[in-house]
């Protein structure tokens, strides 16, 4: 479609508007990126001035040699306290692997390294548990119903494992299977009702009759 008349010059008009606005445009950016690039030519110059006089200068140069010098030595420093600390990092590690090592020993479970918590029976979960208990290296241990649901064969070691660390540590257990506190305890505290009703050990609370009707009921035998 063709315009003519004073449309076409108007037209016209706009169109060069539009190309001056964008040439002044283009020259602004030409005028900063100028003075971007002189600026830089000025400190490059600059720069090579000042290491002209550096390598002329023997005072600037052993200030500058000193410096580095001083920043060598600093970081041969740094280096050498950070291999003090890392080793005796190492250390500290070693010990605390060789005491895990320990514990997981002492509850048998050695031959189950392997195995993450998950994977373990009951009976040594409750193992593994009393290891980490003793990693505290309690003045006292407390066990709350340490038996409560495992069969015979891990009652048996449990209670055997309990038996062992009772040796070096004080243990306050609460237990309702009668033959694990016959044979674990030295002392036996029976409770009903949330009072005391007798305590010393288990020859002398299994004849009592207290107790008898206590846990066992009327005409009991």
């Amino acid at each position: 479609m063709a315009i003519s008349g004073p449309e076409a010059l108007n037209s016209l008009e706009e169109a060069l508007r539009d190309i001056r606005r964008e040439e002044d445009e283009i020259s602004k950016r030409l005028a900063r990126a100028s003075e971007r690039i002189t600026k830089f030519r000025e400190n490059e110059a600059d720069l090579l001035r000042q290491l002209a006089m550096v390598r002329l200068d023997p005072a600037a140069q052993a200030q500058l040699a000193q410096t580095i010098s001083q920043a060598e030595a600093r970081a041969r420093e740094m280096v050498r306290k950070h291999a003090g600390e890392l080793s005796s990092t190492e250390d500290a590690l070693k010990e605390l692997d060789a005491e895990a090592a320990a514990l997981v020993d002492a509850v048998g479970l050695t031959s189950f390294l392997g195995l993450t918590a998950g994977e373990l029976s009951y009976g040594r979960k409750r193992a593994l548990e009393i290891a980490t208990t003793l990693a505290l290296d309690p003045e006292m241990m407390l066990l709350d119903e340490p038996m409560a649901g495992m069969g015979h064969e891990d009652i048996d070691k449990v209670a055997t494992l309990i038996k062992r660390i009772s040796e070096k540590y004080t243990i306050l257990m609460v237990e309702h299977n009668l033959n694990v506190v016959a044979n674990l305890s030295d002392t036996i505290t029976v409770l009903t009702r949330g009072k005391v009703l007798a305590e010393g050990n288990y020859a002398t609370l299994s004849k009592d009759e207290r107790v008898k009707e206590a846990y066992l009921g009327a005409g009991h035998e």
